[in-house]
């Protein structure tokens, strides 16, 4: 019997003030390192802040985008932001930091800003701490605000569309 991974019996949790230095690079607990396990993937989260997925939280969200419909718009706009904005394979370094790909700590606007490591289960959430606090005012809002284009172009096409029939 296969023994289960310690990310999967272990759960990032917490919250921890972290700053992302001018290389990109964030210093995370060890507790959050030994969790997150090492090579862990990183991107855009479905909230619209920074998300660092362990290994099999990675295979696991890529399945699930995988299932989506392809001619789906909405799926097809959902893969591409979270998987195009995506980076697999990152390590720690042996201070235990990691670096923020530069197109990504430049979208979120980390350098120099304070910002939150937030556990989240299988992943950790990273945020600067102005654009959490605008979240945490109103959760819905914000990410139906970060969403709108993946709701407002979701359709299928039946078919009956697909074969020519009316």
């Amino acid at each position: 019997m296969e023994t289960p991974s310690p990310q999967l019996l272990q759960p990032l949790i917490g919250t921890e003030e972290v700053t992302v230095d001018a290389k990109g690079r964030v210093l995370v607990s060890k507790k959050k390192r030994d969790r997150l396990g090492n090579p862990f993937a990183i991107g855009v989260g479905v909230k619209g802040c920074i998300v660092a997925y362990t290994s099999e939280a990675w295979a696991k969200l890529n399945a699930q985008l995988n299932s989506g419909d392809a001619l789906d718009i909405g799926s097809d706009t959902l893969r591409e932001l979270m998987v195009g904005e995506a980076e697999d394979g990152i390590e720690f370094d042996s201070q235990g930091r990691f670096v923020v790909p530069m197109r990504l700590r430049t979208k979120f606007k980390l350098v120099g800003a304070p910002c939150l490591l937030i556990g989240a289960q299988d992943k950790v959430e990273l945020w600067t701490v102005a654009e959490y606090e605008i979240y945490e005012a109103d959760r819905r809002a914000y990410t139906d605000r970060h969403w709108q284009e993946i709701s407002d172009n979701k359709f299928r096409v039946s078919d009956n569309v697909l074969r020519g029939l009316p």
